[in-house]
């Protein structure tokens, strides 16, 4: 239960730190590169040194992690690209029900027990973050002219001048590939900590911190080419802004496998617990920090999460 707990601390003070770059003129990409590069350093300096020594290269992980890293940097920039064309609260959406996916995955490949508890649960999971992250009715318009069932059957007028300013591909393609891609990297970590870091935990650090490595060449390279070509210019901030989100984005991967293989409970359970409690952590911590107001329908989020919470254990 601690690793799940500092999993879902780690992946909070993320996104609040994101919130906090706002104030600060942090380049994003910048700040995601060097905060893969503060990952790959605390990596060196947690991994036992026999590992780096020996021909991990050619353990059957590693392969995972090389593929982790290249959609890890992939799924940044997915997300960045959503919140720009389709505004935050349909990225936030399409990032934090991507838990749907790997929970599904473990019905088929893990034999996880499908109760119709677990099942009210996921439902009612998806219900809270979605209505914990709509924060008035015009967001709410925004969402339902995207999904059709929802503009169907909704009461709200849609904003059509707000609407006619996004492409109409962005709607779909780029939060479908926020979900797909978030939903993916999950079902991948379930796997490799299944199959390949199970009977091998001292390899869990090393594991993550490969999937980091990867993501840094790739931001590297692509940051160099835009400071050589004068796109950006580097700013001591945005090297400490990805310091500060390095070491919590190390521990929330690193916890997450940690809270898979230590819990003893099933992986449709740790997923949508994990999921739930970093919206209601960054909720709370946004209400405290920057003074951000719950609607009707954020409370009504809130209660939804507490009762899938409660569902889900009851299908244990």
């Amino acid at each position: 239960m601690l690793f799940l707990l500092l999993s879902i601390a780690c992946s909070s003070i993320i996104l609040l730190l994101f919130k906090a770059f706002t104030f600060y003129k942090i380049d994003n990409f910048q700040a995601i590169v060097f905060n893969y590069l503060t990952c790959f350093c605390i990596g060196l300096l947690t991994v036992e040194s026999h590992i780096l020594s020996g021909n991990f290269w050619q353990t059957s992980w590693f392969p995972f992690a090389l593929m982790l890293g290249c959609v890890f940097i992939a799924s940044f920039e997915l997300i960045a690209l959503t919140t720009q064309k389709n505004g935050v609260t349909v990225a936030t959406i399409a990032g934090k029900t991507t838990m749907v996916i790997p929970i599904i995955a473990a019905f088929f490949l893990y034999n996880d027990a499908i109760t119709i508890s677990k099942i009210a649960g996921i439902l009612l999971a998806i219900a809270a973050i979605f209505l914990t992250a709509v924060k008035d009715k015009q967001e709410f318009a925004m969402v339902s002219s995207a999904i059709p069932s929802l503009q169907k059957n909704s009461q709200i007028e849609v904003n059509q001048t707000e609407v006619n300013k996004l492409p109409s591909y962005a709607y779909l393609l780029l939060p479908l590939g926020v979900f797909l891609s978030g939903g993916f990297i999950e079902t991948v970590l379930n796997y490799v900590q299944v199959h390949h870091l199970q009977d091998n935990p001292a390899y869990t650090n090393a594991f993550s911190m490969f999937i980091f490595t990867t993501a840094a060449f790739i931001g590297l390279v692509i940051i160099g080419f835009q400071f050589l070509t004068h796109r950006k210019k580097f700013a001591f901030r945005h090297l400490l802004a990805g310091i500060g989100i390095g070491i919590p984005n190390y521990g929330s991967i690193y916890f997450f496998i940690m809270a898979l293989d230590r819990t003893g409970w099933e992986s449709s359970i740790v997923f949508p617990i994990n999921n739930i409690g970093v919206v209601l952590l960054t909720t709370v911590a946004a209400f405290v920090l920057f003074s951000e107001k719950l609607s009707k329908m954020n409370i009504l989020g809130v209660l939804c999460a507490v009762a899938a919470i409660i569902s889900v254990f009851l299908g244990v």
